[in-house]
């Protein structure tokens, strides 16, 4: 039974550590932004958009290769993808803390709102993936779509000043 709920956590944080490998390994080819500026530039935003996508890409991969494929009931399957986001968010906090990123508010994001996007986002691909029922690649990448530009929304709305602490 306790295994239903520590499998996902975990690897929400695996999915959350591949991320950031290669959140790392993309940010290198940009400049140092200063997200504290009023104006969001096309830059930023590109890198925003590029930064959701690749979260979103390691979860809906983890999502699928470990809970889709398997078959499980809906609400079982839905549970395990929340629970996937909620070791995500866990992850990225223990990240953001450990790097000293709390201490800039331009850059923490509140720990609620990093659970909420996560599982949120975490929540719409198991959703979307009950309800397509597919596995063709249309399907995947409307759900992967749809988790972006969620996990986009919500990135863009902290770096615009329009969700504080």
């Amino acid at each position: 039974m306790i295994k239903k709920f520590i499998k996902p956590i975990f690897l929400g944080v695996i999915a959350a550590g591949g991320a950031l490998v290669f959140e790392l390994l993309f940010s290198s080819f940009f400049p140092t932004y200063d997200f504290s500026a009023a104006a969001l530039s096309f830059d930023i935003i590109i890198f925003l958009i590029i930064a959701a996508a690749i979260e979103e890409f390691f979860k809906l991969l983890v999502i699928y290769k470990s809970f889709f494929l398997q078959k499980n009931n809906g609400r079982e399957f839905l549970s395990s993808a929340l629970l996937l986001g909620l070791g995500f968010a866990l992850a990225e906090i223990t990240i953001s803390n450990y790097f000293g990123l709390s201490e800039n508010p331009n850059l923490y994001f509140g720990i609620l709102g990093i659970f909420l996007v996560h599982m949120l986002s975490a929540g719409l691909i198991g959703y979307l993936l009950i309800k397509i029922r597919a596995r063709i690649f249309t399907a995947l990448a409307l759900v992967f779509l749809a988790a972006t530009a969620l996990h986009f929304t919500y990135n863009w709305a902290i770096i615009a000043g329009y969700l504080q602490k």
